[in-house]
């Protein structure tokens, strides 16, 4: 016997399926990324290097309250990160 609703005829016996599982296709092998390079890392020149370097050994120095500490280290502890973040464009010792 059937039913029919809305012109739709459907069967008592029939049973509700769920349409076959497909599984996504395999996802494009990524390409390795080139780093990104901004202006800050491609070139600094010297002036602007011991700028950075001065307000890093600043900061520094006011982080310990200016108490205890000796200017070079901060200089040299400064120079060192600003180097690293530069990408090591500069390895300049100043004394």
């Amino acid at each position: 016997m059937a039913i029919t609703t809305k012109n739709t005829v459907r069967s008592k016996t029939s049973v509700t399926e769920k349409p076959p599982v497909t599984e996504k296709p395999p996802k494009a092998a990524t390409k390795a990324r080139k780093p990104r390079t901004s202006a800050a890392t491609s070139e600094v020149s010297q002036e602007r290097r011991r700028e950075m370097i001065a307000e890093a050994a600043y900061l520094r120095a006011e982080l310990r309250g200016f108490a205890q500490g000796d200017a070079q280290d901060d200089w040299l502890a400064a120079e060192r990160e600003v180097d690293m973040l530069l990408g090591g464009q500069a390895t300049s010792v100043t004394q």
